[in-house]
């Protein structure tokens, strides 16, 4: 690997910042003992992605983040919860889920012989884990329940940001917090 702790082999534009603050994200992910979605669930993360349908591989997938350490099954749900919430803005950031996933995807999960597979494989591992990611960001509501992006929303939509107070307005106004 080389010595800018990026794989050489993603996207260019996931060695340059992707969208303000997913840096800090991808390090605060990369830093995750094991990964967060446990690099010995790895092999039954692939399988589920492998089911024929979208239905089964929903089922699948319900049943390895099930067996995922409660801390990183709650991280994920919020994650997930987070970067869908992004992907629904992606004519405004350009961030649907296929970008979210190149991005942060690869710091989610990779199995504990990443380092000593030649560059290829890690490549092809790395593809997988980012189809995977995508498929988590665009059925979240399918595999955690209806409301997983509940919270997310409600704070967005509630919480007050403060402004300008020349603008006339109280100081807090509501502001969707991804939008510009």
């Amino acid at each position: 690997m080389g010595g800018d702790n990026h794989p050489r082999h993603l996207p260019k534009s996931c060695h340059t910042p992707c969208h303000p603050g997913i840096d800090g994200l991808k390090d605060f992910l990369r830093n995750i003992p094991s990964k967060l979605l446990s690099a010995d669930l790895y092999e039954k993360w692939m399988q589920a992605l492998e089911k024929p349908s979208k239905q089964e591989k929903i089922e699948e997938l319900k049943e390895v983040a099930d067996k995922l350490p409660r801390p990183n099954l709650a991280l994920l749900k919020h994650l997930l919860s987070l970067l869908h919430h992004i992907s629904q803005n992606a004519e405004t950031n350009r961030m649907d889920s296929s970008n979210l996933a190149i991005c942060v995807g690869p710091n989610m999960l990779s199995p504990e012989t990443d380092n000593a597979l030649p560059l290829e494989v890690q490549k092809e591992m790395n593809d997988k884990v980012i189809m995977l990611v995508k498929f988590l960001i665009g059925n979240c509501s399918e595999i955690f329940g209806e409301n997983i992006a509940l919270p997310v929303c409600a704070l967005t939509e509630e919480s007050p940001e403060h402004t300008d107070s020349s603008t006339g307005g109280t100081g807090y106004e509501k502001k969707d917090m991804f939008s510009s």
